[in-house]
């Protein structure tokens, strides 16, 4: 229940983030709204070429706690699994969030780090880039999105 509202996404690691193609990507929100079933509708809103893009998904709590499934997996041709697991957090400024998807028979992953708000300290930074190199990633797959006011709503 903690969980809810809006959260900024301040950093992303996985082998498909690449430093160089991703380097122009702008900080999103994703608010999180519990529902009377403990699932979660997730709101996605991140500038896109001269527009906000608004997706909605549902993560559906496991049977392990602090972990979730992807809602209606069948509306995602190819992806096998979709799992979210909440690896830390203080509930009122700052989680980190590990995504584990099997698709077409391969398994990807990505770290991200959510703020309450757009401020990034310096160890909040330090702390994720080590988190992110525990799991085998380097700093080519570590990235920190662009503060903006674009499609962010206070």
């Amino acid at each position: 229940m903690e969980f809810q509202g809006k959260w900024y996404i301040l950093g992303l690691a996985g082998k498909e983030i690449h430093k160089e193609k991703h380097s122009q990507l702008k900080m999103y929100t994703m608010t999180y709204e519990l529902n009377e079933d403990n699932s979660y509708n997730v709101t996605f809103v991140l500038p896109w070429i001269q527009r906000c893009d608004h997706w909605i998904t549902t993560f559906i709590p496991s049977f392990q706690p602090g972990q979730f499934n992807l809602g209606n997996i069948e509306r995602y041709p190819g992806i096998q699994s979709y799992t979210v697991q909440v690896v830390a957090t203080d509930y009122n400024q700052v989680a980190m969030i590990f995504f584990k998807k099997a698709y077409k028979n391969q398994e990807f992953f990505m770290v991200t780090l959510y703020g309450r708000t757009k401020e990034l300290t310096q160890e909040l930074k330090e702390n994720f880039i080590s988190f992110a190199k525990s799991l085998g990633l380097t700093d080519d797959h570590i990235i920190f999105p662009i503060p903006n006011d674009e499609c962010i709503y206070k």
